[in-house]
């Protein structure tokens, strides 16, 4: 599903991520984001908005272990 992203989407998704890395509510990313790459923006509500941010949130924690194994790997 990630590999299918269009390039606009994967700058999207970039910046809901680094706003919750800014500390961002999960809210206040999206909107940020959304003002940035509008045609990518996500619509949400209260019913929709645990589930995007549980998205989210594995994003980010699937970057942090990258960024590990990549430090790790050049340690060696």
């Amino acid at each position: 599903m990630l590999g299918e992203r269009t390039p606009g989407e994967v700058a999207y998704d970039n910046a809901v991520v680094g706003g919750l890395r800014k500390g961002l509510s999960i809210e206040k990313a999206l909107k940020l984001a959304g003002e940035k790459y509008p045609t990518e923006a996500l619509h949400w509500d209260e019913e929709t908005i645990q589930d995007i941010k549980a998205h989210y949130e594995y994003l980010r924690n699937h970057e942090d272990i990258i960024a590990k194994i990549k430090h790790m790997s050049k340690t060696k």
